[in-house]
């Protein structure tokens, strides 16, 4: 069976790159568009960052302060206006590290057969290839929630976990939940970790998102970090969540 499976995941990889490419190049960028109109949000943040330096929505120029989106996504999104289906590509390949880092993390617990399988369903999931083909942030996410899963339980490097951690919130700001769900995780479950390094990981943890909040302050004279509910994490309204 280990021979029969040895070369499927690039073979699967394969397949779907072959259909992606055959989308991207079938559709028009306006079918990329998330129908809940988030993309639209995105976009007008990237426009306004690469034509005005500010984000600052284009309607609302001038008028106010952008509070619910975080940064990296539609600064991502800034470096890529004159050609989007560029970003649709690479969170494809996106999708793809995820499955194989799912692949290698599942057979380190199980059979060569059972690994792929999984691997498959992971890979060819409708919703996770669906968002993988719309501009909005899960695919992100879901890779930077594998890596920082692999970096930990395969590597057991809680400083780069922290790290990949505390920039998830500025790329989803409901992932602030997480967070310090984290921080909480640690103290609780590492009884050797000294105080110093407890001090770093937290700081690894909550600075990008202090900041952020800082920026927030600034312009609002409010301490928040971002004015969109947390309850899209509880509810499971978000997929890549």
């Amino acid at each position: 069976k280990n021979n029969k499976t040895k070369y499927l995941p690039s073979i699967l990889i394969v397949i779907f790159i072959v259909f992606i490419s055959t989308n991207l190049v079938s559709k028009d960028i306006n079918e990329f568009y998330d129908p809940a109109r988030d993309s639209l949000s995105y976009l007008s943040l990237a426009e306004s960052i690469d034509q005005h330096n500010k984000f600052e929505r284009l309607e609302y120029l001038g008028q106010g302060t952008e509070t619910i989106r975080t940064p990296l996504y539609p600064l991502l999104l800034s470096l890529f206006l004159n050609n989007l289906k560029t970003i649709i590509l690479i969170q494809s390949l996106l999708h793809v590290c995820s499955s194989l880092i799912l692949l290698h993390m599942v057979k380190k617990i199980t059979s060569q057969f059972v690994s792929v399988f999984v691997f498959f369903l992971f890979l060819f999931n409708p919703v996770l290839v669906s968002i993988s083909q719309l501009l909005i942030t899960e695919s992100f996410s879901i890779f930077l929630l594998s890596t920082s899963t692999y970096v930990l339980l395969e590597k057991n490097n809680k400083f780069l976990f922290c790290l990949i951690c505390g920039i998830l919130p500025l790329v989803r700001p409901a992932f602030i939940v997480v967070a310090f769900g984290f921080l909480i995780f640690i103290k609780v479950f590492n009884n050797d970790l000294s105080l110093k390094k407890f001090i770093v990981l937290s700081l690894l943890l909550i600075l990008p998102s202090l900041g952020w909040t800082i920026r927030n302050y600034l312009q609002t004279d409010m301490f928040i970090f971002s004015s969109l509910s947390s309850m899209n994490l509880l509810e499971e309204t978000a997929s890549g969540i």
